[in-house]
């Protein structure tokens, strides 16, 4: 298997793969490409001779429609996810504090 980086308009979606994710699943691996692009490294997509689609067909298609972004529209993104990772981060915190509280308690009941 040869390695290289192309260019993204190089790269033909295999219309006969059947996987295709929807919604709420789709925006999610757009999220992770947007904060994560180094997973592509990887994880990358897997290509034929003629540059089709082999593996990663929803990271190809993610990718294709991030690359139609301007800038504002890509800087809402990223906000908007960073938004989400501190309340989610927070929420984990409080999760962890309780649950080091019952876990506590519980050990001290044994």
């Amino acid at each position: 298997m040869i390695e290289k980086q192309v260019k993204i308009s190089e790269i033909k979606r295999n219309h006969a793969n059947p996987r295709v994710i929807r919604d709420e699943k789709y925006t999610k691996l757009m999220n992770s490409l947007l904060v994560f692009p180094k997973m592509l490294q990887a994880r990358p997509i897997v290509v034929d001779k003629q540059m089709v689609v082999l593996g990663g067909n929803m990271r190809l298609k993610a990718l294709q429609e991030i690359a139609t972004f301007d800038n504002d529209e890509l800087f809402a993104r990223l906000q908007k996810i960073n938004e989400w990772k501190i309340r989610f981060l927070s929420t984990a915190k409080i999760l962890c504090q309780w649950l080091d509280f019952y876990l506590y308690n519980v050990e001290s009941i044994k």
